[in-house]
């Protein structure tokens, strides 16, 4: 039954994967595109090849001080990895939050 109307229970249907449109480092950030989730995730350029796989373009506005990748991205990463792949998951009556991400660093 293609058109039958999906269960209120049912897990989510994934978003659409595919390719974000970028700038050079000399434009900005890369514009927002399909797979934006919002600002921040448009900033950083995350573009999702699947629920659980998201690639990021490293470029100097991402780089730290100390001439690594800043935090920010790392954890960024993370977060709206893990929230992606739970999200598929999920039913219209269910919501996903971070409680808590631990990264350590080693030096």
């Amino acid at each position: 039954m293609e058109n039958a109307p999906k269960a209120q229970n049912a897990p989510r249907d994934p978003p659409a994967y595919g390719p974000v449109p970028s700038a050079s480092s000399n434009d900005g950030p890369p514009a927002a595109g399909p797979q934006s989730l919002d600002g921040v995730s448009g900033f950083m350029g995350m573009r999702w090849e699947s629920a659980e796989e998201i690639r990021l373009t490293i470029r100097p506005e991402l780089i730290g001080a100390g001439g690594l990748l800043s935090g920010v991205a790392t954890y960024a990463l993370v977060d709206y990895c893990m929230g992606s792949t739970l999200w598929v998951h999920t039913t219209d009556d269910e919501h996903i939050a971070t409680l808590n991400i631990s990264i350590n660093y080693v030096c």
